[in-house]
């Protein structure tokens, strides 16, 4: 054992594959491990078996389902409901103001760029357990 700290591990939920790797590579250089996932049902299934400490999710995915459906989806599953979700959506502020009372611990507009990404979940994860999941 080294002693170096453990990196969080983040799922990023996101459908297009350049902001997706675009995220992910932002993430990795910025000393957080990733995970990736185009679609709601990937990202669940993710979720269960890697138990990440954040997930951040596009609102439009790939397939079936949403980012706040994802986020409702991992809230009701006692499996995962103790993970965070962070929603990123391209709707104006208005429109996604009731996505804010759903399962998301926090919703942010479109543009959303990977440093101001990497202080939210810095945030997220400096908040207490109890409080992090929406």
């Amino acid at each position: 054992m080294t002693g170096e700290p453990t990196r969080p591990l983040v799922l990023v939920v996101e459908d297009d594959r350049d902001t997706r790797e675009m995220y992910a590579m932002f993430l990795d250089f910025s000393g957080v491990a990733v995970l990736t996932a185009a679609s709601a049902d990937t990202a669940h299934a993710m979720a269960v078996e890697h138990q990440p400490n954040i997930v951040v999710t596009d609102m439009m995915l790939e397939g079936s389902g949403t980012g706040a459906d994802l986020c409702l989806r991992l809230q009701a599953d006692e499996r995962t409901a103790h993970i965070p979700a962070l929603l990123v959506t391209g709707f104006s502020q208005h429109q996604a103001g009731p996505m804010q009372e759903s399962a998301c611990a926090e919703v942010r507009t479109k543009p959303y760029l990977p440093d101001a990404m990497v202080q939210d979940i810095k945030k997220i994860l400096a908040r207490p357990a109890d409080r992090r999941a929406g």
